[in-house]
């Protein structure tokens, strides 16, 4: 990976890094909090990462197991049917995906699924009859979940390609807080918004503490697959909403085949592969790198 990111950096510095959009007078944090800032980011990308992959995998083989790939197969044959929720497991590495259903007496799980990275290790449909009611984590989360909804209907949250937007929850923190995402999806294999996501923080009674954009417009990040040098391209973005890379820019890179240079002011952020790296010293006005 050093000598990944090393390469990396040599790709970036042979751009011209565009020039920052912050007023040249606005003053930042210390640097020493902001890379404080850009590592808590980073560390959220990868657990973004690794619930978005659980919860794509086990979709797909939930559907195999439903002999259905339509909303309108799904709602008929799972009544009250109302997503899905990825709850942390005792195992180290491994998430429990839960397909939920709205019951009178409450959400339960009409599926379950065991995901370790990209691989689904166990999990079926419960036969009816059999639904799981959801432990205190699940449905908080699934609460949660709602609650995004609700918040991006009422900011008008716009995405940025058309279909239905993806959703990430992400277990408590320490202080008892969730982070809940809504995330325009990938709607082309080659190409990546890096706009159109938004972060909703919920505090443990529920009530919906901030929501807000994690990039200021919409930025497709586009590529060839065919191009012979595609190892080798990098991608520069200018962001104009905090001092130092978020956690959209980690989990997008995640995505995208080549390095990204997030450029926040005085600095450009390497960052590759789900990780937001080190910064760059640069010249806010001109994008020159010293």
């Amino acid at each position: 990976m050093a000598l990944f990111r090393t390469i990396a950096l040599a790709a970036l510095l042979c751009l011209a890094a565009p020039a920052a959009a912050q007023d040249p007078a606005v003053v930042y944090p210390p640097m020493e909090q902001r890379i404080a800032a850009a590592a808590q980011a980073s560390r959220a990308a990868s657990q973004m990462i690794a619930y978005d992959q659980a919860a794509w995998h086990a979709t797909d083989q939930f559907l195999a197991d439903a002999g259905s790939d339509t909303q309108s197969e799904i709602a008929a044959r799972f009544p009250g049917a109302a997503g899905f929720v990825v709850i942390p497991t005792e195992t180290q590495g491994q998430l429990e995906v839960l397909f939920v259903a709205n019951r009178a007496e409450g959400p339960v799980a009409v599926a379950s699924y065991i995901a370790e990275g990209s691989t689904i290790l166990s999990g079926a449909i419960f036969a009816p009859g059999s639904e799981r009611p959801l432990s205190p984590l699940a449905k908080r989360m699934f609460d949660a979940h709602n609650a995004l909804l609700a918040a991006a209907a009422e900011n008008s949250a716009g995405l940025c390609a058309p279909g239905t937007p993806n959703t990430l929850v992400l277990p408590p923190d320490e202080s008892g807080v969730i982070h809940a995402y809504l995330l325009t999806p990938q709607t082309d294999p080659n190409s990546y918004p890096l706009g159109g996501h938004y972060r909703a923080t919920i505090q443990p009674d529920g009530t919906v503490s901030e929501f807000r954009a994690l990039y200021q417009d919409c930025l497709p990040i586009t590529w060839d697959p065919e191009a012979s040098d595609l190892p080798m391209q990098s991608f520069i973005a200018t962001h104009s909403l905090d001092p130092q890379p978020n956690e959209i820019h980690g989990f997008v890179s995640y995505y995208v085949p080549f390095p990204m240079g997030i450029v926040t002011g005085d600095s450009i952020w390497i960052v590759i592969g789900g990780e937001i790296g080190e910064a760059v010293p640069m010249d806010a006005e001109t994008g020159e790198i010293p």
